[in-house]
């Protein structure tokens, strides 16, 4: 069995140890954005290029003839790699460019709970102009400034900033948002929720889905200071 790795973080390299470790003995193909050292210990072959150019990953995937390919990161999902391979005849674990809006895409995830009546989701608006005084009233007066501010594209993990933590004040939320409109033509602004967080991940096939364990993320350490004490951090 061979399989092809598409990858660029330390994500990659705990699903090729993963793979290196089944009793089914892939030979693994990697393709990364950098030479990863890591994942070359466990490839067979290792390609570092732009895994943005899907001229350069589509050739390595005609030459090496995988039986399947796994892709990583975010970004290649949304840009539409996995249809590409797909047409190919290579089977791709990883959703194809119109259900990975579901990622990539804040306000089409929203908007889809609402449209099948999911209640899941915070009190929210998309904004795609800052139109007047609307967005400073909606998070003054909604939320009275209790906000999270959200890119509604792929920022690799840096695009949501929270009010108290990232945005200091109404006005920085409104700089923040006005630049997500400028970038990527509209803004998710929605109430900001207080509590402990856990991520749920499965692997769905159109008939089966497999769920994986619970996994809680952990915000970053932050650091404050007390005379008394000096530094320490704790738990954001």
């Amino acid at each position: 069995m061979k399989i092809l790795l598409i990858t660029s973080s330390a994500r990659g390299h705990a699903i090729a140890d993963a793979l290196s470790r089944s009793t089914k003995k892939p030979e693994i193909i990697s393709v990364c954005a950098s030479d990863n050292p890591g994942i070359k210990k466990l490839a067979a072959k290792q390609y570092a290029g732009n895994i943005m150019d899907f001229d350069f990953v589509t050739s390595i995937a005609k030459k090496s003839k995988p039986d399947f390919a796994i892709i990583g990161p975010e970004d290649p999902m949304g840009a539409g790699l996995t249809d590409i391979l797909e047409e190919m005849g290579i089977p791709t674990v990883a959703p194809k460019k119109k259900l990975a809006r579901i990622e990539s895409s804040k306000s089409f995830t929203r908007n889809l709970l609402k449209k099948h009546n999911i209640d899941i989701s915070p009190k929210f608006r998309v904004f795609t102009s800052v139109e007047g005084l609307n967005l400073i009233n909606f998070i003054d007066q909604e939320f009275k400034g209790e906000f999270v501010i959200k890119y509604d594209a792929l920022k690799g993990g840096k695009g949501v900033k929270i009010s108290g933590e990232h945005l200091n004040s109404i006005e920085e939320g409104v700089e923040y948002a006005k630049n997500c409109i400028k970038e990527c033509g509209q803004v998710v602004i929605e109430e900001k929720l207080v509590g402990q967080e856990f991520s749920l991940m499965s692997f769905a096939s159109g008939e089966t889905t497999i769920d994986m364990p619970a996994v809680q993320d952990h915000k970053s350490i932050r650091r404050r200071h007390r005379p008394e004490y000096g530094w320490h951090g704790y738990l954001q």
